[in-house]
């Protein structure tokens, strides 16, 4: 094979496996298509991308004008578009993208047409693209989808013009890693050894929420934490170009060397909680520590009512499995029941296994589980979907990820009792109760005495307020737990401010600040409608 200084580009490309077994074909033919002086035939071999945003698609695209650049072919113009979401006709295309062109590289998104490749409008398009202009090479964009729904559009636009597939997998943290050492090196800095783990946290931070644009992601990270490191430079009067993972992780660790399960002993309440958590972390590192044991599914189920303090044990849970050497990271991502669920068909399915690779190691917090048990009108139950992409990761991982599921405790029955694979998997069940009423002023003045002086006689308030609050209210299905402590506690800080820097006297917090944070609707026991989820 000739050697083209725009293939050792591409080789030098992170990731993107396949785009660059592609390429090297390409590269193997130029010398024939030369040699005949027929660049056209390079345009005849359209593709299919699939690859997720910010992974590098136009990166890719410069790279494939640059090899056929190579082959003579040095006029050619690169467009990307997307292709509109409605049905339509030609007429309806972005101005100028039939226009004529001696050679072009059109890259068309055409993710909205995804559940409609078979559809005459959709095959219209494409009877219209390659009637157009002979001398166009088509790259057809979709998301990363699964094999199955890729082979189908494949099929579909096969139908109207050769297309070939190029898939775009998910980036490795090592990929990324490389990645962020380029744009660190690119600014005049460098990471140091250990910098990576904190780098991976502060990643792993921006995937939590399923919106992760691979290198724009990375990059946006890195050059943030260029400029914090830079600050540090200014405040200090240095100049240091070495990136430690104390310049990323800018939050000191005021715990000090305390373990979790200690730090989880400070919290108010939960006590047949902590005793639960602290036997099973127990368990489950001693199995772990002998050699040939056979370790159990260590995924969890946590059932309660909003504010109960589920969100918080399952933080602790990660990080005393990751001090007992049994989770390799211990970090926490956490997502809803309808995170999992795609717009189409094929999404689903690929987006629960993207967010469980990125959770390896660590704990995978899905609150309102639930939501995943559901049947759609239209047939397709993505919910379902997605609980048997879960199931597959789980079993596949269950000594290397923990899985815990949230929620109320019928619904969280409901969702055991419809799936027969899932609460076998699942064998450690802790329910979190109600807060009493002394637990929930407890938590009130911890939080009030943590951030502002308080009078002594906002204690005996507060005490008093809570316990003036009916039972059936604090023991409700809709009662918000700590969540309407701390809620009621940011009412009484705002009040007390305004007071104070009315005033310009120092900020207690007393009793009377009380009394009007209470006078607002939002506190009332007659008060029903939404919860508030998490702690």
């Amino acid at each position: 094979m000739a050697e083209f200084a725009s293939l050792v580009k591409i080789e030098e490309l992170i990731g993107a496996a396949d785009f660059k077994a592609r390429m090297r074909e390409v590269a193997s033919v130029i010398p024939q298509v030369v040699s005949r002086n027929i660049p056209e035939t390079l345009f005849y071999r359209n593709y299919l991308f699939s690859i997720d945003k910010g992974c590098g698609l136009t990166t890719a695209l410069s790279c494939m004008k640059d090899l056929i650049a190579e082959a003579g072919v040095d006029d050619v113009t690169l467009t990307e578009t997307a292709l509109p979401a409605h049905d339509a006709d030609a007429s309806t295309l972005p101005r100028g993208f039939l226009s004529p062109g001696k050679y072009k590289i059109t890259c068309v998104d055409i993710s909205d047409w995804m559940t409609k490749s078979a559809s005459v409008e959709f095959k219209n398009y494409l009877r219209t693209f390659r009637k157009a202009d002979e001398t166009t090479l088509y790259v057809f964009r979709i998301p990363l989808v699964d094999a199955a729904l890729l082979k189908k559009i494949h099929d579909d636009i096969e139908d109207i013009m050769y297309v070939t597939d190029v898939r775009f997998d998910t980036l490795s943290f090592d990929e990324m890693k490389r990645f962020a050492d380029s744009c660190a090196e690119g600014s005049g800095f460098a990471f140091d050894d250990d910098a990576y783990a904190a780098l991976e946290r502060k990643i792993a931070e921006e995937r939590r929420d399923g919106r992760f644009y691979g290198f724009d992601t990375v990059s946006k990270v890195v050059q943030e934490i260029i400029f914090k490191k830079m600050l540090v430079n200014a405040r200090g009067g240095v100049e240091d170009s070495v990136i430690s993972g104390g310049d990323i992780d800018l939050t000191p660790d005021n715990e000090g060397r305390r373990t979790a399960l200690d730090r989880f002993d400070d919290f108010v309440g939960m006590e047949r909680v902590k005793r639960q958590v602290s036997d099973i972390v127990s368990q489950i590192k001693y199995l772990h520590s002998r050699s040939g044991a056979t370790m159990p599914c260590i995924h969890m189920r946590f059932v309660g009512n909003p504010g109960t303090g589920k969100t918080t044990a399952a933080r602790i849970v990660g990080e005393a499995l990751a001090e007992a050497g049994v989770l390799r990271e211990g970090a926490f991502f956490e997502y809803t029941g309808r995170d999992f669920v795609g717009k189409y068909i094929g999404e689903t399915a690929k987006r629960t296994c993207e967010i469980c690779r990125a959770a390896y190691g660590s704990v995978l917090f899905i609150d309102e589980a639930y939501s995943l048990y559901f049947t759609e009108d239209d047939g397709r139950d993505f919910g379902r979907e997605a609980l048997s992409a879960l199931i597959s990761e789980m079993e596949n991982h269950r000594s290397d990820m923990v899985v815990i599921m949230a929620g109320y405790p019928d619904e969280m029955d409901t969702l055991m009792k419809g799936n027969k694979g899932l609460e076998g998997r699942m064998p450690y069940r802790i329910e979190f109760p109600n807060y009493t009423k002394e637990e929930l002023a407890a938590i009130f003045m911890k939080m009030a005495r943590s951030e502002f002086e308080t009078e002594p006689a906002l204690e005996e308030s507060v005490k008093e307020f809570f316990s003036s609050l009916p039972a059936s209210f604090v023991g409700g299905k809709a009662f918000s737990n700590a969540r309407y402590a701390r809620n009621l506690y940011e009412r009484c800080q705002k009040t007390a401010l305004s007071r104070c820097l009315a005033t310009s006297s120092e900020v207690v917090l007393t009793a009377d600040d009380l009394k009007v944070a209470a006078l607002d609707p939002e506190f009332s026991p007659k008060k029903t409608g939404g919860t508030t989820v998490g702690f």
